[in-house]
Formats: structure tokens, sequence, C-alpha cells
């Protein structure tokens, strides 16, 4: 295998231990390992907006809109539509149509007040993609700035800005965090820049060391919700949130070099993850009723309550693999959530 190509694939792979914690951390959500919870919140989402910064090139903004609209916002958009006639199909309602499509326009991942009302319906993991969306966008102008100083003091403002907007009012298209997660980008961009002259001498060891202390201090002070931009203590957590990229990262080489079929499968996880995500989303939407009462019950009376939601939470890692196997073998959902190139063409 090439150094190219591994470089690739333990990015893919280090975005497959993202998204598989996602599914995790909103199945552990019912329980009591608090501690379990907090580290895989740390971890789970960070390192995405990461990847984007280190693979960060200077491009046209129509060429990044359209990218971005084709990868992340027209799913969502997609998405949000059935949510809508979901809702309206269970409550026909004006007021239902109407309720929903603000809550679909608000891209919140957690309930709370919307900053123009008081409504606090959520759209739940979809979040993410207009989240994404709309960092992107951000992030390739903050990186117009010919001096890598006001770079870095429009970073601090963006997060600092998060950090007072998030408690405050669920913000359109979750603002809150938009602004706290450039952090991470520009993180990923510098480690882009750096890495060579870093990865190979003893000062990588020391980087390890220093995340791996932010990622169980973060954890440590509580939860970690970036879906809102808020936290127990949000500056420890998101130093938390900060070190986990280098330790996914290096854990995705160590799965390469010892694991040849994991690799592939995670490496596989990495390159559609986005199918996860909404896999997760529809899971939990339709599915968790019926997984509480026919899964959670019956485990947690023939176990513990902790075992059960971790062999539930093992349980949906399992059939989300499986299911998004299957959806990948019709063209049309390939076209609609990973084709780059539709439907407006780049």
């Amino acid at each position: 295998m090439s150094k190219q190509m591994q470089r690739d694939a333990t990015f893919d792979i280090a975005r497959a231990m993202g998204v598989l914690g996602v599914i995790i951390g909103h199945t552990l959500m019912g329980g009591h390992l608090n501690f379990l919870q907090n580290i895989i919140f740390e971890m789970n989402l960070p390192i995405f907006f990461f990847v984007s910064g280190y693979f960060y090139r200077n491009k046209k903004i129509m060429s990044l809109i359209k990218g971005g609209f084709n990868t992340l916002l027209f799913p969502y958009i997609i998405l949000a539509i059935i949510w809508i006639i979901l809702n309206y199909i269970k409550i026909p309602t004006l007021h239902t149509i109407k309720v929903f499509t603000i809550a679909a326009f608000y891209a919140s991942g957690a309930p709370g007040i919307a900053l123009f009302g008081d409504g606090n319906i959520a759209i739940g993991a979809l979040w993410f993609l207009p989240a994404m969306f709309i960092g992107n966008i951000l992030f390739h102008f903050i990186m117009k700035l010919k001096s890598h100083s006001l770079q870095i003091i429009f970073v601090l403002i963006c997060v600092l800005l998060g950090f007072y907007l998030g408690p405050l009012y669920r913000f359109p298209l979750s603002l809150a965090a938009v602004l706290q997660v450039q952090l991470y980008y520009y993180a990923g961009h510098l480690w882009k820049n750096y890495r060579q002259k870093i990865e190979n001498n003893w000062t990588y060891y020391l980087l390890i060391c220093i995340c791996a202390t932010f990622w169980i201090v973060g954890a440590l002070s509580g939860w970690y919700g970036l879906t809102a931009g808020t936290a127990n203590h949000i500056l420890l957590a998101t130093l938390g949130g900060l070190g986990t990229p280098f330790i996914l990262l290096l854990l995705a080489k160590g799965i390469i070099k010892f694991t040849t079929n994991f690799a592939a499968l995670f490496k596989w996880i990495g390159q559609v993850s986005i199918l996860f995500f909404i896999f997760n989303w529809l899971d939990i939407i339709f599915i968790d009723s019926m997984v509480n009462t026919h899964l959670l019950i019956p485990l947690s009376a023939a176990v513990s309550e902790n075992a059960a939601y971790i062999i539930i939470s093992l349980i949906r890692v399992l059939w989300s693999i499986i299911a998004v196997f299957i959806v990948l073998k019709f063209k049309f959902i390939r076209t609609i959530f990973l084709d780059k190139n539709a439907p407006l063409h780049i």
C-alpha cells in the first residue's frame, strides 16, 4: 500500500470511528454510562470538521457552494421534506407543516428555545449536514485572509461567539455549532501544514499525550452537546474535542497496520459516512421505541441495564452496516447522497 493510499485510508477510518461513535452515543443517551457517553460525544463529530480542514484547498466560491449543495444540502432538503410529510400524515394540519418547516430551517440537533419563537422541535442527527455546508463556506472565507495571524484571530472570534450564543437560543442552521467548529477546521489545516515536521519525532508523542489528556479532562467535565454548541464546561469540552482527531488518526494507523479486514471495512464506512448519519436518524425516529420495548427491557432483566445499552449499541452498529450495504445497491440512492456532480454539475 502506497503512502498516499495509506494516508487517505487513515482519514476514512478515523471518520468511520466518528460516525460509529454517533450511533453508539445516541444509543447510550438513555442509560447511566455517563463517562463513556461523554468520551464518545467528545470524539464523534470533531473529526469530520478536522478532516475537512485538512483537505481544504482554495477554490472558487461557486464551486464550493455547488459541491456542498450536492453532497450536504440537497440530501438534507430531500430528507427534511420527507420528515415534514411524515409528521403531517400523523397530524394533518397546516400548523404541523409550519412547525416542522421552521424546525427544518433551524436544523437543530437538540431541542431548545428558538431565536424567533418558542418552538423546541429538533430535527436530530441531520443537523450535521447543513452545519457542515455553512461551516465549509465560513472556513473558506477565513482562509481567504492573507495573514495567518488574522486567520487565527477570526477563528477565535468565531469560537468565542459560538460559546456565547450556544446557551442563549437555537439559531437557524445550528449557527452556534457552526461558529465553534471553526477551531476544528483550522486544527486540521494546521496539521496538514506541520504534520511532516512533527509526526516522525518525539514531539508527536508529546502531542498525543496532550490530546489524550484534553479528551479525558473534557469527558470528566461533563456533557458536550456540539449539536447546540453547549456543554457543562464549554472550554474544557471544546479542548477535549480538539484532541480527539489526533487520537483517532493514530488509532486508524494501528488498524491499517494490524487488521487488514477491519481496515477495509472501516475505510468503506468512512467513505459512505453520510449514509450512516442518515440511517441513524431514521433508526431513532422509527425504530427507537420498538428497541426499548423489545430489546432494552428484556436485556436489562437478563443482564443489567448498562450491559443492555452496550449490547444494543453493537446491534445498532451491525444493522446500520447491513442497511447501508443494501441501500447502496440502488443507483438513485447513490446519486442523491453520494454523487458530487448531482444535481448541480461542477
